[in-house]
């Protein structure tokens, strides 16, 4: 046994030709090459005869590869061939698919563009894992807060003190105007160091960026070289920049350098160098109590964790500079995760979407693909009940499973390419341009250079062509001849699969349509709600030039329609600042509004208990408050009145409580408030409270009074009701943006139900016309075919009115913590209402048609 074994042909060699003789006389073939082995062997040997049985399989490999490749791709074509016939042969419920499936994936396309977007916006920069943002922590009230700025001298000393970092920068954002070319604007303005140019990405179009850090040269972006000198270059020209502070200065312009990508942390109209900062707003460098944003780029990025340890002594310094800002450790974020987690980090230097707003995104775009396949099994199953005799004959005449798993793939995959390309097209031809017009936002399907956008549309193939379209392939091929010819009956729309299939799609649209209509509601709560105060009679001028402001306020006061006018350094919804109150050994933050003795009347903030500023009482410049009746409840005092509150190194007194009021936009949790008298000599406001009904002529007053007696600084006086005109623009784009993603969740599942009713009515034509013999009416038959789609119906509705309410609830109570609309049976009854009369309308012309239909051409047919 062991001789004969030893004997035969290799092994290896035998096996592959037996592979590739697989479909062809592999028997006769490998029977006779076996026969001239043998007589090889005996006349030159063992070793010899196996080199030449290799020789001759290896022989085979091209000819047997060359045919296996033209087979396959006859085949392919074939497949191809079948599936353009098949799906025009079904091309009412095949364009239903399509329509579905290119619908969902440019939905779904938005959703991950922006999130795409949003988590690598900052990725540009070279070698960005080796930047990094630095930030503090802080721990008051047994809360711990992450903020974004930075002490002043930390990024110097780094650089001094630590060897491993390479690069250093301070970056203060600033607005300005910039005077240039007998042109005048308002520009951001970024105060950073050197090493600003060797941290970031950004090419010089023209100039030389060794020119920035001397104190009188600036660099620009293209965007300001175009506005302030459309027809020269600028690199050479003069700019002077000023400010409210009444800075004022003349630089050269040594470079312009490449827009940033909108959105990007980093971002700037005019480069100046960072030690003008002092000029600017008087600020002292050395200073550990002073802010600023600090970023650092390493060589290698697990020193990091060597750098963290380094940094002690810089917080010890700063906690001995500021008592009421101690922080616990500085601590560092990767530079590409800047925007991803700016919603946990205060004061970032990059505000990015709230993680509510891209969960809700996700949800919505998952959602429409998850039913757009459901619909997609579902028509499959479907429809596979007129394609049983094809399965039949062609299992009889010798196809196999695979073969037949094949063709229903190559279909699947053929029509979900269609709706690949399709839903790119939408998405990027339509949807992308409208989502940034409502938002302001950078999205682009930028296919050329985002491999990631190829990796989300391969995998979206993969998933609705493989395994959304697979299961009605497998499911179909399983059955054999017989059973087909037996049991037609019982595949296809009765079927307790396409039930459940059809059943979440109408959960999932409900759902969605739910969330639209509450966003609505929400936006629409959001603008009529009391604000706290009286917006609406309410102008304010910001001043620009201290010198100006009495003779303003002089010719102001003239003014019939004027009822009250205050001034202030810091505005209700525009500015304020944050004080560390101390009381009883508690410590919060507040929000603090440095205010003139008037304001509280010309706002007509509603004073509950005490009294106001008094300007006759001395000590209320500088010791007394007036705190909100949150701020009251967070501090738990029983007695407010005459509370002594301390404040960094001085006490103060509280003199009254004002009605909780909006200072920041309504999704945001209220903050504690208190209002301290500003002083004279520093007024930022003057705001001016008008008889109602006289606001936009009182606008114009001021407007053209300030012309008059200021031609240098532009008027930017604002209506207060319009303060928050972004916030409703951006909430309109949302309510907008639901509200299609609901409808077409409605559109996908009714067109879903349309075709599945379809196709249930032709199996059941024989025992329509059977029941209409016998003498049924068109509406009992409308009845009998509607009664299991409205228990279907009934069911997905009970279990999806408690699944919403809970994830509105949730989502509500996350994403807008200030206040939101309550949730009332409004949006459910609505949301149902319009499902159950589109289900009806879209199926109700097919039950009527199957009631209608002529009996003896459906019996003879028969």
């Amino acid at each position: 046994m062991k001789d004969n074994k030893k004997h035969r042909p290799p092994v290896m060699a035998r096996w592959l030709l037996h592979r590739m003789a697989a479909y062809q006389q592999q028997y006769l073939i490998i029977g006779d090459l076996d026969e001239v082995f043998h007589s090889f062997r005996i006349s030159h040997g063992l070793f010899k005869a196996r080199q030449w049985y290799w020789r001759q399989t290896l022989g085979c490999v091209p000819g047997y590869g060359f045919n296996a490749i033209l087979w396959r791709i006859s085949m392919f074509k074939n497949y191809i061939k079948s599936a353009v016939r098949n799906l025009y042969k079904n091309r009412l419920f095949a364009t239903i698919s399509l329509v579905g499936l290119t619908l969902a994936i440019g939905c779904f396309a938005v959703t991950f563009v922006f999130i795409d977007t949003m988590n690598n916006i900052d990725s540009y920069h070279d070698n960005a894992d080796c930047i990094y943002y630095a930030n503090i922590m802080i721990e008051r009230d047994g809360d711990t807060q992450l903020w974004g700025p930075t002490p002043d001298p930390l990024g110097p000393a780094m650089i001094q003190d630590i060897p491993q970092v390479d690069f250093s920068t301070r970056i203060r954002n600033r607005t300005g105007k910039v005077l240039a070319g007998g042109k005048e604007f308002n520009e951001h303005l970024a105060f950073a160091d050197p090493d600003y140019l060797n941290i970031f990405k950004f090419e010089m179009i023209d100039g030389d960026k060794s020119e920035f850090g001397a104190p009188n040269t600036i660099l620009i972006n293209q965007e300001v070289a175009r506005k302030f000198f459309p027809s020269k270059n600028p690199v050479g020209e003069s700019m002077i920049l000023r400010n409210t502070n009444g800075f004022e200065d003349e630089f050269t312009v040594g470079g312009v350098m490449e827009q940033a990508p909108k959105g990007a942390s980093i971002q700037f109209g005019v480069l100046i160098a960072y030690q003008r900062i002092e000029d600017w707003e008087g600020k002292d460098l050395e200073d550990w109590s002073s802010w600023t944003h600090t970023f650092i780029k390493v060589a290698n990025p697990a020193d990091i964790d060597l750098i963290k340890i380094q940094l002690q002594p810089y917080v010890e310094l700063q906690n001995a500079a500021s008592e009421d800002w101690k922080i616990q450790r500085i601590v560092f974020e990767e530079m590409k995760n800047i925007v991803a987690k700016s919603g946990n980090l205060r004061n970032s230097i990059n505000n990015g979407p709230v993680a509510s707003s891209k969960i809700a995104m996700f949800f919505f775009g998952f959602s429409l693909v998850l039913m757009a396949c459901l619909n997609y099994v579902n028509i499959g199953i479907v429809t596979s009940t007129r394609r049983l005799k094809e399965i039949g004959i062609r299992k009889v005449l010798g196809s196999n499973r695979a073969r037949l798993i094949t063709q229903f793939i190559s279909e699947n995959i053929l029509l979900c390419l269609i709706g690949l390309v399709l839903g790119g097209l939408l998405a990027g031809q339509f949807l992308i341009p409208a989502f940034n017009r409502m938002f302001g936002a950078p999205l682009k399907l930028d296919l050329l250079h985002n491999i990631r956008l190829w990796g989300f549309f391969a995998g979206t193939l993969f998933v609705t062509a493989f395994v959304s379209g697979g299961y009605p392939a497998i499911f179909v091929s399983k059955f054999g001849p017989a059973d087909i010819l037996r049991k037609n009956e019982r595949v296809g729309g009765g079927s307790k699969l396409t039930r459940f299939f059809l059943g979440m799609q109408i959960f999932l649209a409900f759902m969605m349509l739910t969330a639209g209509i509450v966003f609505v509601q929400n936006s629409r709560f959001h603008k009529r709600m009391d604000w706290g105060y009286n917006q609406d009679a309410v102008l304010t001028v910001p001043i620009v030039n201290q010198a100006l402001y009495e003779p303003y306020l002089n010719a102001v006061r003239q003014h019939s329609d004027i009822v009250e006018l205050s001034d202030s350094f810091d505005h209700v919804a525009t500015r304020n600042n944050v004080d560390v109150v101390e009381y009883e050994g508690k410590t919060i933050e507040v929000d603090r509004l440095a205010v003139g003795y008037n304001y509280l009347n010309t706002l007509q903030l509603r004073l509950k208990k005490g009294r106001n500023f008094n300007l006759a009482n001395s000590t209320d410049q500088d010791q007394a408050v007036i705190v909100t009746e949150h701020t009251v409840k967070r501090l738990q005092l029983e007695q407010p009145l005459g509370t002594r509150l301390t404040i960094g190194a001085n006490d103060f007194f509280i003199i009254g409580v004002v009605e909780n009021f909006f200072n920041t936009v309504f999704q945001e949790p209220m903050k504690p408030l208190l209002f301290r008298m500003s002083s004279p000599d520093n007024i930022r406001y003057l705001s001016v409270q008008v008889k109602t009904g006289t606001e936009n002529s009182s606008f114009d007053f001021l407007k053209n009074t300030w012309d008059e007696m200021n031609h240098e600084q532009a008027f930017r006086g604002f209506y207060q009701n319009r303060v928050w005109d972004w916030y409703f623009k951006d909430a309109k784009g949302v309510n907008e943006l639901s509200l299609f993603v609901g409808f077409s969740a409605l559109l996908i599942a009714c067109m879903g139900l349309f075709g599945m009713i379809s196709i249930n009515i032709l199996k059941r034509i024989k025992e329509v016309s059977i029941r209409k013999v016998l003498g049924a009416t068109p509406r009992q038959i409308v009845q009998m075919l509607n009664r299991d789609l409205l228990i279907l119906v009934g069911i997905s509705l009970a279990l999806a009115i408690p699944c919403s309410f809970l994830l509105m609830r949730t989502y509500l109570a996350s994403a807008f913590q200030g206040t939101h609309v309550p949730l009332t049976a409004v949006p459910f009854a609505l949301s149902g209402s319009i499902l159950i009369m589109t289900i009806l309308l879209t199926v109700g012309s097919q039950l009527i048609k199957a009631a209608r239909t002529n009996v003896v051409n459906n019996l003879k047919v028969e």
